[in-house]
Parts: structure tokens; sequence; C-alpha cells
């Protein structure tokens, strides 16, 4: 399963509102971003981002500011999606966690863009909860769609042992446990395959998905220019990730004298509630050549890869992926 989207503005006018539309909610509950925190600079981004566009909407503009002003449309849309949901409530401990990270899943985080570099312990620390952010949309899927909602704190994690968001849908209490690799080999990645199925068997559900987020796998560098169709750079960060990560969905492609590293990638799926669907969430953003100048674009792309290769997936998970997908994509 493979739905490409491709999102472009119709308006930075009304972006930029949107985003202080954000601000003003968070801050009505009492959730302020901190001075010199994620939220506050990529708020300042986003405001000199528009600025500059409306001086020059042909000037090549600066990277993050691109990606700020992206990042945080992106969270309004799925805030505002799930606002008045009756269990949102429930989703306050990962908003208090917003202001103090980044939102952007399309790019980097910043300790992994040169591990030679020493980095201060509180941005460490920082840099770590910006992992956290797809476990908040996927819990704002949770709210929207579920019931019975159970999200692991996102301050006081479990350590490792439980799913990030556990939840009942059609008769079936279901897991998320996503993981955002560090690294692009293949050992790192068959690693956060197995703590991630390891949780799921570990889980009061009855089935769990893998969930990786490919924001630090994703080779955002390839496509920070402009294009005429937005289908080339997404095929682009489509290609770039699947050329990493599903090698070892394909065990064909492993060395075939590599028998430990065959049997690891199919011992990750002998336990009896892991469903063999693993799902990637891709996102980035780019620039799109137009009769309007240059227009910030959105691309996010959802693959679920399905391991079992003699069965489809049972008819309930379908209906529950097609929903999250629509959910990712702004259509729920």
């Amino acid at each position: 399963m493979k739905d490409n989207g491709v999102k472009m503005f119709e308006s930075y006018e009304k972006g930029i509102k949107y985003i202080d539309e954000l601000i003003d909610f968070l801050g009505s509950r009492d959730i302020y971003a901190e001075s010199r925190s994620h939220v506050e600079d990529d708020y300042l981004l986003s405001y000199e981002y528009f600025e500059n566009y409306t001086k020059n909407p042909s000037t090549l503009q600066d990277d993050r500011g691109r990606s700020a002003f992206i990042g945080l449309y992106e969270l309004y849309n799925w805030i505002w999606s799930v606002k008045d949901c009756v269990e949102f409530e429930k989703l306050s401990e990962h908003l208090k966690l917003l202001v103090q990270c980044s939102p952007n899943i399309n790019s980097y985080t910043s300790m992994y863009l040169d591990p030679k570099v020493t980095v201060k312990t509180e941005k460490r620390v920082q840099d770590d909860k910006s992992n956290k952010f797809v476990e908040a949309i996927l819990g704002m899927f949770a709210v929207k769609i579920g019931t019975n909602v159970d999200l692991d704190d996102p301050m006081k994690s479990s350590g490792g042992e439980n799913p990030d968001i556990i939840f009942d849908f059609r008769g079936n209490r279901i897991s998320f446990a996503c993981k955002t690799p560090r690294g692009e080999s293949i050992e790192t990645l068959i690693a956060n395959f197995k703590s991630a199925a390891e949780q799921i068997e570990r889980a009061d559900c009855d089935y769990g998905f893998i969930v990786i987020n490919a924001m630090n796998i994703t080779n955002h560098k390839q496509i920070n220019t402009v294009f005429d169709d937005p289908n080339v750079p997404l095929d682009i960060i489509v290609r770039d990730v699947d050329s990493k990560y599903y090698q070892i969905a394909k065990t064909s492609e492993i060395e075939e004298d590599d028998v430990d590293k065959i049997d690891e990638v199919k011992n990750i799926f002998t336990g009896k509630k892991t469903r063999l669907a693993v799902v990637t969430l891709i996102h980035s953003a780019t620039r799109i050549r137009s009769v309007h100048g240059n227009l910030l674009t959105s691309l996010k792309t959802m693959n679920v890869s399905n391991f079992d290769t003699e069965n489809d997936l049972p008819e309930n998970d379908l209906i529950l992926l097609n929903l999250l997908n629509e959910f990712i994509h702004g259509r729920l």
C-alpha cells in the first residue's frame, strides 16, 4: 500500500493565519513556547519565511524556514481535526511536549546531522523528545477513530516496555509501536523492528503494528531545490527510503551466506500479536515552480510493507490502515 501525498498552499496568508491560531490554541491550554524553544524558533522562522516570500516569491528561501512553516501548518491541521474529540484531553502531555521539541518530521533531528559534533546535554534531551512527535500524530489518530485510548506518557516513558498507543477499534484492542531509527544501516533497522515487536507481544492488546518514522533516514537534502512537478521530489525521497529500508523486507536481497541475518529478520514476526504489515511514514517538504512563484509543498506518503507474501491483509487491517492514511494526509 502506497499513497503519494502532495499538498501545496493556495495562500501563504492563510497558512500564517492558521499557525497563529495554533499558537493561540496551545496558549489557551496554558501550553506556551518557552524562550528559545523549538516551537518559538519555528514560529519566528515561519514569519521570516512568510515575509521574505511576500517580498519576492521567486527567491530561494532559507531551508529551515521552509521546514518550520510546513511543520507548524501540518501540526495545525492534525490538531484541528481532533480538538473536539471526546478523548482529546488524553493528548495533553504530548501537546506540552511539543513546546520543547521540533514538530518537523520533514527534516533530520539536529543531533543526527553530524555524529562527530559534541552536543550539549539539554540539546540531546530535546532531540530525543523530538522523536516522540510521530507518537503524538498516531495518538491523535487513535483519539479520532478509536475509543478507550491509552497513550504511553511521553515524559515518563515506560522505558521501552510498552507500545506507544493502544486503543479499541471495531471490537479489537490494537497497538502501535513507533520507532524512529537513528541510523540507516540494516542492523539498526532490524533492531528497531525487533524492539517494536517485543513491545507489542508484551502489551495487553489483540494485535499491533510496527510503525517506522523515516525522519532520520530520508535524504531531505536531495529535494532542497525547486521542481516543476511535485511527483518528482516525492519519488526521489520514496526511492531513497526504499533503498535503505525495504531490503530487509526481501530476505533474498541479503547475502546468501548471511544466514544469521535472514533468521533474525524472520524471527521478528514469530509472535502471535505482531502484524506482518509494517507501516512506514515518510514526510518532507520542497518547493514547486508555478506562475505564482515558488510554492512551498508538503510531501507525505505512508507505505505498508506486508511481510506475508502468501496472504493479503485482513479486511479490518485494511480498513484501519486506510483510515490512518487518510488522517496522515489530512483527509479524515
